[in-house]
């Protein structure tokens, strides 16, 4: 490392404080960004690695308990469930760039009414996700749907979504205290919320292993845990740290209603094409592959998620960064971020893919035991997929503080659409490493690649 190079990084590391920054200047405002950001990657990243640690020790804990068609079972309605993330309507991402707008123009009394209104439609949702769901529960065959063939699984597939459900649709109100504390610039908060909730998580699996319950109390275990932090970081948030923000039904009107969900609508289409693109992998495997190919596949996302929920974890903080630095027209200090954030992920996210690759028997071996047998072909191609995802999670940061929704939007769509058709290709033709060959030419080609051209002539402009 060269002596520059060196300042440079103990200049960065200078940003790291408890003491906020004089934001009256240019340069102030800079610096208090990027101590913000810094203060909660490092947090998140620290809460994270608890919540993977956890991950960790209940997969082979649940793999090995429930075998490998219902815990394949278990992944599926995971699956079902994450599909279901645009259920808000896009109101959570709506509201945290209306949040980090407004804190960039010092509106709190703006911030108060985007609140108030964006709980009382999630609410309103929660009400209607559990409606709609337990009206048509009982007309279907949920262990034909998710084509296990086990009588065990087949009779706990159904009471186990059903938990599942439950915990969704409370976590969706529940869960704006998070993109309120990240439009604030604050998520390392709510990141050591959520790391209590994997270790709640953790303690009530084991208890349930220990008392032999079956899928539905495991699902339950993991299901309740993070919503239950949710509902105390909510209450610790708005009754005691920030209660001139709490949500107040006076600042509850029509008009509020349809801003908020005119923020979110464009979130929500584009969560729809994601959620679609990303989640259905579990579903085309159990359908054309069976269940036991869904648990393999599992085992190995597992694997190389978790590291990327970290990436995203330090990244995510520069969405409402950007927002309110588009708020006070810095456009030097977005590209200039933009930029650092892209090689920054390079330099430590290929690495680490390679890493896994080569030492892929060592670690399943190790992790979940030797009769687990992972294709090195499957290792190696979710390695690519791993790097190409966490750069393309860079640039999605940008374009969501933009609020650049239209051209994401478009690329998504398309991603979507290619994604799941070269999926359901490759997959008959030459297995389960051809769903990871379908993702990685589609998002090349309909996602990566047009969103690099995209910033280069916005750069220009």
């Amino acid at each position: 490392m060269s002596s520059r190079t060196l300042i440079n990084a103990l200049q960065r590391l200078r940003v790291v404080r408890l003491k906020p920054f004089d934001i009256s200047t240019e340069d102030g405002r800079s610096k208090e960004r990027y101590r913000r950001i810094a203060l909660t990657a490092l947090a998140s990243a620290s809460a994270k690695s608890i919540t993977i640690a956890t991950s960790f020790i209940t997969v082979p804990l649940t793999l090995n308990y429930l075998g490998t068609e219902r815990y394949g079972l278990w992944m599926t309605i995971s699956s079902v469930i994450a599909m279901m993330t645009f259920a808000d309507f896009g109101i959570g991402n709506g509201l945290m760039n209306a949040v980090a707008e407004a804190f960039g123009t010092d509106d709190k009394a703006a911030i108060k009414r985007h609140i108030a209104n964006a709980m009382t439609v999630l609410l309103i949702i929660a009400g209607a996700i559990l409606l709609l769901f337990f009206s048509a529960y009982p007309f279907i065959d949920w262990g034909g749907f998710f084509n296990v063939k086990s009588a065990v699984a087949a009779k706990e597939s159904g009471p186990a979504l059903a938990i599942f459900m439950v915990c969704f649709a409370l976590g969706v109100p529940a869960g704006i205290v998070q993109r309120v504390q990240m439009g604030l610039q604050q998520g390392f908060a709510s990141s050591i919320w959520q790391a209590a909730g994997s270790i709640l998580g953790l303690i009530l699996t084991l208890v349930v292993i220990y008392v032999k319950g079956g899928l539905a109390l495991l699902v339950l275990a993991l299901g309740s845990a993070p919503v239950v932090m949710l509902l105390l970081n909510s209450l610790v948030f708005f009754c005691f740290q920030r209660r001139d923000l709490a949500p107040d039904i006076l600042h509850i009107t029509v008009q509020g209603m349809k801003r908020i969900l005119n923020r979110g609508v464009l979130f929500f289409i584009l969560q729809i094409a994601v959620a679609v693109s990303y989640t259905s992998d579990n579903l085309i495997i159990a359908k054309l592959l069976g269940a036991t190919f869904v648990a393999q596949y599992s085992v190995v996302s597992k694997l190389f998620e978790g590291l990327l929920m970290i990436q995203g974890l330090a990244i995510t903080p520069l969405w409402p960064a950007y927002g309110e630095a588009k708020a006070r027209n810095d456009s030097f200090w977005i590209i200039k971020t933009l930029h650092r954030s892209v090689l920054t992920t390079l330099a430590v996210i290929v690495p680490v893919a390679v890493i896994f690759v080569l030492l892929n028997k060592q670690i399943f071996g190790y992790w979940i035991g030797a009769k687990h047998v992972i294709p090195f072909s499957l290792v190696a191609c979710y390695g690519v997929w791993f790097a190409l995802k966490g750069v393309g999670a860079t640039y999605s940061m940008f374009f969501n503080g933009m609020h650049i929704m239209r051209f994401q939007i478009i690329l998504v769509v398309i991603f979507m659409i290619t994604s799941i058709t070269a999926k359901l290709y490759f997959v008959t033709l030459i297995g389960l490493p051809g769903l990871l060959i379908g993702l990685i030419l589609s998002y090349l080609l309909t996602n990566l690649i047009p969103s690099i051209c995209y910033v280069h002539r916005y750069h220009r402009i």
